[in-house]
C-alpha cells in the first residue's frame, strides 16, 4: 500500500471571491490521495480552514458562510459578528483544542509581536477570536487589539502579511483565488503571489465576482459561489 502524502493545505483570503473556490476544494479532497496534517489561512481563509481543522465538512462550512454571510461583510462590525457566529458554531472552542494544527496569520502593528497564530501560541483565545483578528480588513472592518504573552497589539488582516502562511514542516497546497483580468501590483498581491511561488502546489479556482460593497451585491456573489458548490456536490 502506497504511503500517503502529508501536506499543509492552505487556503487564501480573497472576501467572496473566496467561497467559489470551496468547490475546488471539496474535489479536491476527495480525488487527492493526501493526509492533511495542518491547515493555513488568512483573512476569510482563516475561517474555513479552522472549520476543517474542526473537522466540520466543505458542505457545512458552505451552509455556514450562505446563512451568515450578509452579517460577515457588515461594514466596521464584521471581524465582530465573525468571532460571534464562528464561536456559537464550534461551541466556544478553544484554538488550541482545535483536532489538527491551524496556522493563522494576523498582522500586528508592532515589533516583536507574534504574526502567526497557532495552537501553542494561542492562549485561552477561542477559534473564533483567532479567525477574526485574521479578517480584519482595513478600512472596511474596525481595527483589533489583542494581547499576547503579556503584551498588547493594534491588529490588522491576516493577508496583508502572509496570505495563507506556510507550515515549515511539511509540504503546502495552498489554494488561491483569482478575480478579473488585469494582474494586481497592490503590495499584498505582490506578497501573495511570491507567497505562493515558495508552495509547492497551488490551485486558483477562477472568479470574475466583483463586489462594491453593498450588502445585496456581496450576497450575490456569495450565491454564485454556492451555485459552483451545488454543481460539485451534484456530481
Amino acid at each position: 500500500m502506497t504511503k500517503k502524502m502529508k501536506v499543509n493545505l492552505g487556503i487564501s483570503g480573497g472576501g467572496v471571491s473566496s467561497v467559489a473556490g470551496l468547490g475546488a476544494l471539496h474535489r479536491f479532497l476527495i480525488e487527492r490521495d493526501v493526509e492533511i496534517v495542518s491547515f493555513s489561512g488568512a483573512s476569510i481563509g482563516a475561517v474555513s480552514v479552522a472549520l476543517l481543522a474542526a473537522n466540520v465538512v466543505t458542505r457545512e462550512i458552505c451552509d455556514f458562510l450562505a446563512e451568515h454571510v450578509e452579517e460577515f461583510c457588515t461594514p466596521r462590525e464584521g471581524g465582530y459578528i465573525i468571532q460571534k457566529r464562528v464561536d456559537q458554531f464550534l461551541g466556544g472552542m478553544l484554538f488550541r483544542e482545535l483536532p489538527k494544527e491551524c496556522i493563522v496569520s494576523i498582522t500586528p502593528l508592532r515589533s516583536k509581536f507574534p504574526t502567526i497564530l497557532t495552537r501553542k501560541n494561542a492562549e485561552d483565545l477561542t477559534v473564533g477570536e483567532v479567525v477574526s483578528y485574521s479578517a480584519t480588513l482595513p478600512i472596511y472592518f474596525r481595527s483589533r487589539k489583542l494581547k499576547l504573552n503579556g503584551k498588547m497589539a493594534r491588529i490588522l488582516d491576516g493577508g496583508l502579511l502572509y496570505n495563507p502562511p506556510l507550515n515549515p514542516e511539511t509540504k503546502n497546497i495552498i489554494f488561491g483565488f483569482t478575480r478579473g483580468t488585469k494582474r494586481s501590483i497592490a503590495p499584498w498581491n505582490i506578497r501573495q503571489a511570491k507567497q505562493e511561488q515558495k508552495a509547492d502546489e497551488v490551485y486558483k479556482p477562477y472568479t470574475i465576482t466583483k463586489t462594491t460593497g453593498k450588502r445585496e451585491d456581496i450576497f450575490c456573489a456569495f450565491l454564485e459561489g454556492k451555485d459552483y458548490m451545488r454543481k460539485i456536490f451534484e456530481q
